[in-house]
């Protein structure tokens, strides 16, 4: 397969098997390159393609943005929990589809129609194209990224997350989950493909009721901060791939210290 940079829209399929490195993966990296290996695993794509927060948000994004692509990526069963025969049947049967339990595709539904009452964000969806791929060469490593809306207009870029938490704490999250990293990442495979990107805009879309919603621009100092991560370890990835060495963790010991709280002594 000629690697070459493009941006277009593709099916997941197609998208899933290109020869790229993807930001979930190079997060992993990022963690250490042997939990990005062992990432890669039939063992470990198994065990997080079933994880119901996993399937939960998968579903969620595909009833809001492409709604006529959830009846062939999901079945929905019957079931009370992912410990049920039914479920666990289901999942050996159809390992190409996600396996939701019904009360999961009613609380996506819940969600989905919380998040169409808003206006700003009927707009937003409105004038983007969803599930948009692209590719680039990125200091020598073939990148890949699928944007979940792109603005039509002004080639901004929106990412919808879902959480378990209130939307006001996202901003004490986006650190542990990588979203730094991500963001950067993204925008910069959409740049090396010399489409000039307006901005990258979080919309944050809570799991419980009343399905609040909230918006967060990414600015220029955290997408610097996210490629000061990623990009050194791009680097590094490269020498893994020609050794064939993913070292863990470092070992050198960490020195611990009390915490610093003002005012005490």
């Amino acid at each position: 397969m000629k690697l070459e940079n493009f941006i277009k829209k593709i099916p997941i399929a197609e998208y899933d098997v290109l020869p790229a490195l993807r930001s979930t993966s190079l997060k992993q990296f990022i963690q250490s390159p042997r939990h990005f290996k062992y990432a890669q695993s039939d063992e470990a794509r198994a065990a997080n393609n079933n994880k119901s927060h996993f399937i939960l948000g998968r579903l969620v994004h595909a009833a809001l943005l492409e709604p006529a692509t959830v009846r062939d990526e999901f079945m929905v069963v019957e079931a009370g929990t992912r410990n049920a025969k039914a479920y666990t049947e289901a999942v050996k049967l159809h390992p190409d589809k996600g396996i939701v339990l019904a009360h999961e595709l009613a609380q996506a539904n819940e969600m989905v129609a919380a998040i169409n009452e808003l206006p700003q964000i009927r707009d937003i969806i409105a004038g983007c194209e969803p599930e948009i791929s692209a590719a680039a060469m990125i200091s020598g490593v073939f990148c890949k990224c699928r944007t979940d809306l792109l603005g039509k207009a002004d080639n901004h870029i929106y990412d919808l997350k879902t959480t378990s938490e209130s939307a006001k704490n996202f901003p004490f999250v986006m650190g542990k989950f990588g979203y730094d990293v991500s963001s950067a990442f993204y925008i910069d495979v959409l740049l090396a493909n010399d489409l000039d990107v307006s901005g990258y805009t979080f919309i944050v879309a809570e799991k419980e009721p009343p399905y609040g919603v909230m918006l967060y621009e990414v600015t220029a100092e955290y997408l610097d901060y996210g490629r000061s991560k990623y990009l050194p370890a791009l680097e590094k990835y490269k020498e893994c791939l020609k050794s064939g060495v993913y070292p863990s963790y470092d070992l050198t010991p960490v020195q611990l210290v009390p915490p610093n709280f003002k005012g005490n002594k």
